[in-house]
């Protein structure tokens, strides 16, 4: 590879001496000594006469083609070997540079669309990595070594060289900062945070009350006329009348036919509602409290629990402790209440008091549950309940949280009371927990 701006003194085989002056591009205004290199047409040109606008072709008479821009000799071609493009070859005693890659078994002589002449032996600049072995390159070729940046020759009968020229020039100053580059599109929008998975659904809620009986509706239309039934038997014969004056004895005549059956009567007005009845007595499913207790839910299999506090808010409790998501929480309400307490379950306390805003008001009023400032803060307002028994929906744990009817919008909502005057979700934020004391 040639180094543009380079002169270059290479001591010949005889007296004489060549300066070799590398300009790049050949141009038509530039005046060309003797031992001038300038590229024309991709193809490298050395100065046999001084010139001035006399065009490079390998048959001017004031220009000698010594190579092609990027050449890499190879030496003796062979039909085996793969070659790149700017390979150089000696094919027949001339040179040829490959013009396509892969390049394959192509006779440099006869396939011209794959190789092109660039000069015979003695008339070319051949380039590889290293100095040149004796047995590269003919006479009056020069060689330049693209690792070390130095041309030896030119080769004489003698061979190469021992030592060549440093093409490599001094170092140019510091080129100016070049201009910002435009700035980058903006990147694309990441991926939302996905919807947590539904819980299960809760447990079918006990049977409410009978309601009272409906109004009666208005009697239907007559049905169609019945066939006449059979002649009854004779009645008892009634007492003897005065005996009248005896007439005339009769005929007996032929019985007449029966009349047709009469219209319905006008449908009367419908009587007053009766009275409410009274009050059944507090059972659930058949299941009665003893005198005294109400019926404040019903245990996992079934069983009525009951009370003598007629809200039965006494049977609740909040925890002193607030518990990691992943403690055993259960075992913390009964080192706080005994062994018989347990976790809050959210059907039972939805049974209980959620059949009203003012129920469920009063129920967390009386338990303390507190007006959360942060629901994402445990010790602000978010307390661990089970829900159908169960502690936790995968990784994380059941807990409520008071909003009174506003619930924030990223919360995870499960289930609710009233219109989310408590909420049911799951998370895995440090929590106090309801205890149930009533088991």
């Amino acid at each position: 590879m040639l180094l543009a701006g380079t002169a270059i003194w290479i001591a010949a085989a005889s007296a004489n001496a060549v300066t070799i002056d590398y300009l790049s591009t050949w141009l038509g205004t530039t005046s060309y000594r003797i031992g001038a290199v300038v590229v024309y047409n991709n193809e490298v040109y050395y100065a046999s006469v001084a010139s001035r606008n006399s065009i490079p072709t390998p048959t001017s008479t004031a220009w000698r083609l010594i190579g092609r821009n990027g050449m890499d000799y190879k030496g003796a071609w062979s039909g085996t070997t793969t070659y790149q493009v700017g390979a150089v070859v000696n094919f027949s005693d001339q040179n040829y540079y490959s013009l396509v890659a892969p390049n394959l078994n192509r006779n440099p002589a006869t396939q011209s669309s794959y190789w092109v002449l660039v000069g015979t032996n003695g008339n070319t600049i051949k380039s590889g990595a290293g100095a040149p072995m004796s047995t590269q390159g003919a006479v009056g070729d020069f060689w330049i070594d693209t690792n070390s940046k130095i041309i030896y020759g030119p080769k004489t009968t003698s061979g190469w060289p021992l030592l060549g020229t440093n093409m490599m020039g001094a170092q140019g100053p510091k080129g100016d900062p070049g201009a910002a580059g435009p700035t980058g599109p903006a990147g694309a929008i990441g991926p939302g945070v996905p919807a947590g998975v539904a819980g299960p659904p809760g447990d079918a809620g006990p049977i409410g009350p009978t309601g009272p009986a409906g109004v009666v509706g208005p009697a239907g239309p007559a049905g169609a006329d019945g066939a006449i039934g059979p002649t009854g038997p004779v009645g008892v014969a009634g007492p003897a009348g005065a005996t009248g004056a005896q007439g005339p004895a009769g005929d007996t005549g032929a019985q007449g036919p029966a009349g047709p059956q009469g219209s319905d009567g006008a449908l009367g007005n419908t009587g007053p509602q009766g009275q409410k009845g009274d009050t059944g007595p507090n059972t659930y499913a058949g299941q009665k409290c003893s005198a005294g207790g109400n019926v404040i839910g019903f245990d996992m299999a079934g069983t009525i629990l009951c009370s003598n506090d007629p809200q039965a808010y006494s049977c609740y409790s909040l925890t002193s402790n607030t518990y990691n998501y992943n403690a055993d929480v259960i075992g913390g309400v009964q080192s706080e209440f005994g062994s018989t307490a347990t976790l809050a379950e959210w059907n039972t306390i939805k049974a209980q008091y959620g059949s009203s805003v003012s129920d469920i008001q009063a129920f967390m009023n009386a338990v303390g549950l507190p007006n959360p400032t942060n629901p994402y803060d445990g010790s602000k307002g978010n307390i661990f309940v089970t829900y159908g028994g169960s502690e936790y929906t995968g990784s994380y744990r059941y807990l409520m949280s008071r909003f009174n009817g506003s619930v924030d919008g990223s919360y995870a909502v499960l289930d609710g009371i009233q219109s989310s005057q408590l909420v049911l979700g799951r998370w895995t934020w440090p929590s106090k927990a309801l205890a149930y004391l009533c088991n």
